[in-house]
């Protein structure tokens, strides 16, 4: 199966039966497209990203930052997934409010 680049498929308001966007709901709240979950998130992500960036740069306590940075590490993983699976609902016109975080051994075991 050839996959086409995304930005080479036919957009779907080309295509008869598929309506391009959705219809908006009444509460702003409650619209699927809305990002502010994925703002918050990658607020998040960025706080974390920037705490490993100190705690790799630091030589104080290294038992006490080698637990803390594992722990950095694996609430970003879980972050990130919780950010692709908001992304992909949204992509495939489901409500990425339904995306759960998944807990971290299921998301330390994926494959890379």
């Amino acid at each position: 199966m050839t996959m086409t680049p995304r930005d080479e498929r036919p957009d779907a308001s080309s295509t008869p039966d598929i309506p391009a966007t959705p219809a908006a709901p009444q509460n702003a709240a409650d619209d699927p497209r809305d990002l502010r979950g994925d703002e918050s998130l990658l607020q998040r992500i960025t706080a974390l990203v920037d705490e490993e960036h100190r705690l790799r740069g630091s030589a104080d306590r290294p038992t006490q930052q080698a637990d803390r940075l594992r722990a950095v590490e694996e609430e970003l993983d879980q972050l990130w997934d919780l950010l692709r699976q908001r992304r992909a609902r949204r992509e495939f016109g489901e409500d990425p409010q339904g995306a759960q975080m998944r807990d971290r051994d299921t998301v330390e075991r994926y494959l890379n």
